[in-house]
């Protein structure tokens, strides 16, 4: 399960941390991000940073401008300008996945509960490895993701200046081949994994037939039918969460807005079917998702 906040959320604060009043910060466009495989590059010398990384003192830094990024320009298609100050880290930002069940080897070599995990991209990881081989001992190249997966734990170490503290970051070589970084603390100690144990699964074609085929039908073939139908999923979905002992930010928010519409005085078929149309709506978009009908 993803966390609550978004990369982008994530990155800003820590960034702004990070620098403790630098003035020294690159962030690249998206289109340069994807060749590139950064999200930022920094000019830092927080001592306490640098211990958590695993360096005894910061690096000497770079000035990417003095660099060739052959391989970089190739594929944009013309030569772009890079910052002129010395940068010794770069960072590519993820989002936490929060996990719950422990891999039985992991779990031997000592991961606790709870836990976190992101995971990498291929052609990203391929660019930051470019990367990281050009700068190698100038710069650090690293990911960092926080050791926290709720929005009020974001809003509470942004404000505390917490938030390094909190985060894990693991230099983006140590991944080369891997795609998950599994991790149960703030700092760097985790475990590079490959990919997860194989799972076969129905295929969606056979899912829908079989949803198909199973469906009880709420009413007859005739519009009457069809909007009891839509009356019938709303109710379901709303009983179905209102039973759930615990709920996330995203239902509580539709949990309180189908509560406090405006209840209609003897509404007719026609009236409840299209509050249900919208409350399937409003949940299907608060919960990111795309309703589809299966018949």
């Amino acid at each position: 399960m993803d966390a609550e906040f978004t990369e982008k959320e994530y990155e800003n604060p820590l960034y702004l941390e990070l620098l403790a009043g630098s003035p020294h910060l690159w962030t690249p466009s998206q289109v340069f991000e994807e060749h590139f495989g950064i999200d930022a590059a920094l000019e830092i010398h927080l001592a306490r940073v640098w211990r958590l990384l695993g360096y005894a003192t910061a690096p000497r830094g770079a000035i990417l401008e003095d660099y060739s990024w052959g391989f970089v320009w190739r594929r944009l298609r013309g030569k772009r300008l890079l910052p002129g100050f010395e940068v010794n880290l770069l960072v590519q930002a993820k989002r936490t996945q929060i996990m719950k069940n422990r891999p039985a080897e992991l779990r031997k070599q000592g991961l606790t509960s709870p836990y976190w995990r992101f995971s990498t991209k291929p052609h990203q990881q391929a660019a930051l490895d470019a990367v990281s081989d050009r700068l190698g001992n100038r710069a650090a190249v690293v990911y960092a993701a926080g050791a926290f997966g709720q929005l009020s734990e974001l809003f509470k170490y942004t404000e505390s200046g917490d938030l390094v503290d909190n985060s894990t970051f693991v230099a983006t070589r140590r991944l080369s081949g891997h795609e998950h970084w599994v991790y149960d603390q703030p700092g760097c100690s985790g475990f590079a994994c490959t990919s997860p144990e194989p799972h076969e699964g129905e295929p969606i074609a056979a899912v829908i037939e079989r949803l198909a085929g199973e469906a009880e039908p709420r009413g007859g073939p005739d519009a009457d039918g069809t909007l009891r139908a839509l009356e019938y999923t709303a109710n379901q979905i709303f009983q179905a969460l209102d039973t759930l002992p615990e709920v996330g930010p995203r239902t509580r928010e539709f949990m309180r807005l189908v509560r406090e519409q405006e209840p209609l005085d003897a509404p007719s078929l026609g009236e409840r079917a299209a509050r249900a149309f919208v409350q399937i709506q409003l949940f299907a978009v608060l919960h990111q998702l795309t309703w589809n009908v299966v018949g």
